[in-house]
């Protein structure tokens, strides 16, 4: 897995678990660890998701003239971020299922 860097986020997130937590084992430390790392990743994954997903739906609700092209490509990326989500095991199938079918409705009231 690809490790991302978040000062702020292993700050935060260590602080909490190290005082919420009662490892007595080295294993039970090294999984704290585990978590810990683990967690800041899969933060990184859901926020690009709800990033993009505020792209598309500022897309399709701006007062502007947008070309449907341009929103399918958002759409398509959005769709693309939860595939890899998915697949990573960071959320599950059937909540990425959800998400694209609302986001499929969502373009389809903007054709009418």
């Amino acid at each position: 897995m690809k490790r991302f860097k978040s000062s702020f986020l292993i700050k935060k997130i260590t602080f909490v678990n190290s005082g919420a937590t009662m490892a007595n084992t080295k294993s039970a430390k090294k999984a704290i660890k585990k978590i810990t790392r683990n967690t800041i990743a899969n933060k990184v994954y859901k926020t690009r998701i709800k990033t993009t997903e505020k792209k598309f739906l500022t897309a399709v609700n701006s007062t502007e003239v947008v070309e449907k092209s341009e929103i399918e490509l958002l759409l398509n990326a959005y769709y693309k971020r939860l595939d890899l989500a998915v697949k990573k095991n960071i959320i599950h199938k059937n909540k990425a299922a959800r998400k694209k079918s609302q986001m499929a409705k969502k373009l389809a009231t903007l054709g009418q």
